[in-house]
């Protein structure tokens, strides 16, 4: 089933999750009307109560290679005094 942007709304593969202070950051990956993956993330509170739901992480204008012909999808976490990564 797919949403009102064309975005899959019952498909939820790879949960990556990064906790920062007292908020759980829950990178996953769903699927396009044309079945290409793509990075959204869940933030909760530690009772897995919802806070922000960010539909789309990155988008396709990223630099050449970034994305393959199936899309993206997340992998782990990490990060350091720069900032926050996400590899694949």
């Amino acid at each position: 089933e797919l949403n009102q942007n064309g975005y899959s709304s019952n498909i939820s593969q790879v949960p990556t999750p990064f906790v920062i202070d007292d908020k759980i950051f829950i990178y996953l990956a769903g699927r396009e009307e044309n079945n290409q993956s793509y990075v959204s993330l869940l933030i909760t509170d530690i009772n897995f109560e919802i806070i922000e739901i960010k539909e789309r992480v990155f988008t396709k204008s990223l630099k050449l290679g970034t994305f393959d012909d199936e899309g993206v999808m997340p992998g782990y976490v990490m990060q350091d005094e720069i900032g926050r990564y996400l590899n694949n």
